[in-house]
């Protein structure tokens, strides 16, 4: 869809009331996301507020070369491993004890 918030907001509103059961749209704010979600929105994609997000997490750690949003409770995270990683197999370092973590590949 496109920029105007009152065009998203109408056309998600109308594929609602059609029956269409998974409506996908795009916010370009927090007002708006809340909106959209209210309406009944299944997902609601922010880009501006994802590259943000993505952009803030790489400037706070050089480790972080990408992180994607699962979900608010989870993210995906590729990263530099630490020095003190190498030599080690995946129970030796024991991430998910440790830091929370799960090993994807």
């Amino acid at each position: 869809m496109g920029h105007s918030i009152q065009e998203n907001i109408l056309v998600t509103l109308m594929l609602k009331e059609l029956g269409i059961k998974y409506v996908c749209a795009r916010a370009v704010d927090d007002l708006h996301e809340k909106a959209l979600e209210k309406i009944g929105a299944n997902r609601v994609i922010n880009p501006e507020k994802t590259a943000g997000i993505r952009l803030a997490n790489q400037l706070i750690s050089s480790d972080i070369l990408d992180i994607i949003e699962i979900s608010p409770e989870y993210t995906v995270q590729e990263f530099t491993a630490k020095k003190e990683f190498f030599g080690k197999t995946l129970s030796e370092l024991d991430l998910r004890k440790r830091h929370n973590v799960a090993v994807l590949a």
